[in-house]
């Protein structure tokens, strides 16, 4: 379902794109996962491009997944902190709850995404580590402030996956947060792959960052 969702934060209303499982009705205890885009893209790049409505149903129908319901907002073209961090963190949430009786707990609740929502998978736990527990960023874009954010915090208040392309432009980044995570002794789920920056790449580890998702709400 596509939805145009009102933000005090944004002084506006932006896309949202809920991916429903198969027989959802309103009020259903189901784990959330929030899917972010990449930068200079909306809602549906994860919808239009990434098709991560034909994994969940793949994946759903084959038992290798539970259902769950996903959610893609848009960022407003802002980096995911600030007033699109306010929309995600805490009108989403509240959004959801009203029109669909979604309200997970932290341990029912995961943040992924790629490039620029990669970004966004790391920096949101920071700023509302109440709000998620389980994060997945692909070839995320880790700049040299976010790497110092997550050196004072001291240690990532979620599970963290890291993934990333071998011949992506963003793998120096990628290996700059892993290793300020090993510093502090928390060392993440981190691998990197043949691929570049681009979905190609990206749509090779979609199921397997889904069953990631889900193992952790079985968890």
């Amino acid at each position: 379902e596509t939805h145009e969702v009102p933000s005090a934060a944004f002084g506006r209303s932006d896309k949202v794109n809920v991916y429903l499982p198969p027989g959802f009705e309103a009020g259903q205890a189901l784990p959330v996962l929030t899917l972010l885009h990449g930068g200079g893209m909306d809602a549906d790049q994860w919808f239009r491009t990434g098709h991560i409505e034909r994994y969940a149903d793949h994946l759903i129908a084959g038992g290798r997944i539970q259902p769950l319901v996903i959610v893609m907002p848009s960022n407003n073209g802002q980096r995911y902190d600030g007033a699109a961090g306010r929309f995600i963190a805490d009108e989403l949430p509240a959004w959801l709850k009203a029109r669909y009786g979604l309200a997970p707990t932290r341990a029912q609740s995961a943040v992924a995404g790629m490039s620029l929502g990669g970004y966004g998978a790391v920096r949101l736990p920071l700023a509302a580590p109440q709000r998620w527990g389980y994060a997945y960023a692909l070839a995320g874009w880790y700049p040299d402030d976010l790497i110092a954010e997550v050196r004072r915090a001291g240690r990532m208040p979620v599970e963290l996956v890291l993934r990333c392309g071998t011949e992506d432009d963003l793998i120096a980044g990628n290996r700059a947060l892993r290793a300020a995570l090993l510093e502090q002794g928390q060392p993440p789920d981190y691998r990197e792959d043949p691929g570049a920056h681009t979905f190609h790449y990206w749509s090779q580890v979609t199921a397997e960052m889904l069953q990631g998702v889900d193992a952790y709400f079985r968890r």
